[in-house]
C-alpha cells in the first residue's frame, strides 16, 4: 500500500494568529494521532515540524497543508463505473461544465465516493484556483512549511457524515465565511448535488435562505433525483449554530435536525489517511513545480551533503535506488488524485 512509504504525516491547519499542527505515525496500513501542537502566526516554523532534512530521505515524513475553504470549490457528479486509471480522463471531460473558472488556471482532483445509481459512481471533484494556491503555498514556504500535498478538510467533512435519509445538510463551517454554508444533498443514501447559500446580514435572513434552499430542491426535484419533501439537517459547532438555527426554523417553518461536526482532530486523521492511499498522486492540489522544490536551491543543500554521514550509506548500492523513488515520486497528472 501507498501508506508505508510514509511512516509518519503532520496535517497544518493555519490562521492568522496560530497554527495547528497535528502528528500521525502508521501502525500497519493506517496513521493513528501522535499528539498535536499550536504554533504562533508570524514567526517561522521550527525546522523539525515543518521542514524537510536529509533525514527526509531515509524516513519520508507526509506534510499535509489545509487550503483555506473559501478558495476551495466542490462539485459533485455521477459518472460511469471504471478502474481508477481512467477516471481522471472522465472527469477532465466534465471540467468546463463543472469549473467556476477557465480550466487553464485551475488546480483539481477527483474523490471517489461510492457506488450511485445505476452502474454509476459517485465522485467529489474538488477544485481551486491556481493562482490563490501557489500564492498560499508561498506564504507556506516563507513560514518554513514545505508541504508534500494540498487538501480541504470539507472533503473530510462530508465523508464523515452518515445521511440516513433523503434531505439537506447544510455546513456553514465549511465555507470559510460565516454567512455562507455549503449545502450538501442526499437522496437514495447518494451525495447528488453541491451548492452554497449566503445569509444576509441585514434585511429578511429567513426568507432569504428559505428562497435559495427552495430553488436548490426545485433543481433536484426537476432531475429527478428528489421525489418528496427533504429532511432539513444543520451540521455546526455550538458557536455557528446561533447565527443560523432560529433563521431557518423561521424560513423553513420545519424542524432542524442538529449534527455535531467532526473535530479538527478527527478531520486531520482522516485527511492523513486518505492522503496516504492516494498512491503516487499524492499532491493532491499541490501544483508540480512545488512538488519538485526537493531538487531545488534552498532544499538541494539536502544532497549537497550526501558523501557524508548516514546520507551517504542510504544512496549507496541498494539504498539509491529507494532514495531517488523517494525523490521523483510526486511528479504525477497536474492537481490529480
Amino acid at each position: 500500500m501507498a501508506a508505508k512509504k510514509w511512516p509518519s504525516c503532520n496535517v497544518f491547519h493555519t490562521g492568522a494568529e496560530q497554527h495547528q499542527v497535528w502528528h500521525f505515525d502508521l501502525k500497519g496500513k493506517r496513521f493513528v494521532p501522535k499528539g498535536g501542537q499550536t504554533l504562533p502566526a508570524g514567526r517561522p516554523m521550527p525546522p523539525a515540524v515543518a521542514g524537510k532534512t536529509w533525514q527526509s530521505l531515509l524516513q519520508p515524513r507526509l506534510n499535509v497543508a489545509w487550503l483555506p475553504s473559501e478558495e476551495v470549490f466542490l462539485r459533485v457528479v455521477q459518472l460511469p463505473q471504471c478502474p481508477p486509471t481512467e477516471l481522471t480522463a472522465m472527469v477532465e471531460l466534465q471540467l468546463e461544465k463543472l469549473s467556476p473558472m477557465p480550466v487553464a488556471q485551475l488546480l483539481w482532483n477527483a474523490i471517489t465516493l461510492g457506488e450511485g445509481a445505476e452502474g454509476m459512481q459517485t465522485v467529489l471533484v474538488v477544485m481551486a484556483e491556481r493562482a490563490a494556491a501557489e500564492a498560499f503555498l508561498g506564504r507556506l514556504e516563507t513560514a518554513g512549511l514545505f508541504t508534500d500535498r494540498l487538501d480541504c478538510p470539507a472533503v473530510d467533512q462530508l465523508m464523515a457524515l452518515k445521511p440516513d435519509t433523503d434531505g439537506a445538510w447544510i455546513l456553514p463551517d465549511l465555507s470559510g465565511a460565516p454567512d455562507k454554508a455549503l449545502v450538501a444533498w442526499w437522496s437514495g443514501g447518494i451525495l447528488r448535488s453541491l451548492g452554497l447559500i449566503q445569509r444576509p446580514a441585514d434585511g429578511n435572513a429567513a426568507g432569504a435562505l428559505r428562497d435559495q434552499l427552495l430553488q436548490m430542491a426545485w433543481a433536484g426535484e426537476v432531475e429527478g433525483w428528489l421525489t418528496q419533501s427533504p429532511r432539513w439537517h444543520l451540521v455546526a459547532g455550538e458557536e455557528t449554530q446561533a447565527g443560523w438555527l432560529s433563521a431557518l426554523k423561521e424560513g423553513l417553518g420545519e424542524e432542524i435536525v442538529l449534527i455535531a461536526p467532526a473535530s479538527p482532530e478527527e478531520l486531520a486523521l482522516s485527511c492523513a489517511n486518505r492522503a496516504a492511499q492516494s498512491g503516487d498522486m499524492i499532491r493532491g492540489l499541490l501544483p508540480a513545480d512545488f512538488a519538485l522544490r526537493d531538487l531545488r536551491p534552498g532544499r538541494a543543500g539536502l544532497l549537497r551533503g550526501a558523501g557524508r554521514g548516514r546520507l551517504a550509506a542510504a544512496i549507496r548500492g541498494k539504498g539509491s535506488g529507494t532514495a531517488r523513488a523517494r525523490l521523483h515520486q510526486r511528479t504525477g497528472p497536474e492537481g490529480h488524485l
